[in-house]
This record gives structure tokens, sequence and C-alpha cells, in this order.
């Protein structure tokens, strides 16, 4: 006879907390075969790739909150020199 088996999603990621107290980022996979009767688990730590794809979605958003803030810097120093020399600029297509 065939073993039947119950099985959660491969690999879900989940914050697990040690007997010590500390938390890490672990992925786990477990199956229950229900002829036996036994259940098998995987817990893997990935908690320093976790921090780094942290750190860098981190650094992703201030690279793109920098990239606003020149674009308003240069459209706002544009239309300041464009005034100045009564000329009309529209910069909305090019940076926006």
């Amino acid at each position: 006879m065939k073993p039947s088996f119950q099985t959660s999603k491969p690999l879900d990621a989940v914050q697990i907390q040690k007997r010590n107290g500390t938390l890490f980022w672990g992925l786990y996979f477990f199956h229950l075969n229900t002829v036996d009767g036994y259940m098998e688990c995987l817990i893997a730590d990935i908690s320093d790739v976790y921090d780094e794809l942290r750190l860098r979605k981190q650094a992703e958003a201030a690279l793109q909150n920098s990239e606003e803030r020149l674009r308003l810097a240069l459209m706002n120093l544009f239309s300041t020199k464009a005034r100045n020399n009564n000329v009309i600029i529209n910069l909305s297509n090019r940076y926006g």
C-alpha cells in the first residue's frame, strides 16, 4: 500500500523563537505520513539571507527617495531659471 502524505506548502518562511528566547527567520517544510503515523520536519535558518533582503529593500527605497528629491530640485532649478529668462519649460513629460 502506498503511504498517504499530507504536506505543508514547501518552504514557508516564518519567524521562529529559540529556547533561549532569541528570534530567527527560518524556512520550514513538513510532511505527515498517515499510514505509518510519523511526521518529518525540516527547518533551515535563513536569518542572514532575510537580513540581506531587508537591507537591500531599505537601500532601494532610500535611493528612490534620493532620486525623487534630485528630480524635484532640478525641476525647481530649471523652472526658476526659465522664469528669470521669460522662457517656459515643461519638464513634466521628460522627468515624470
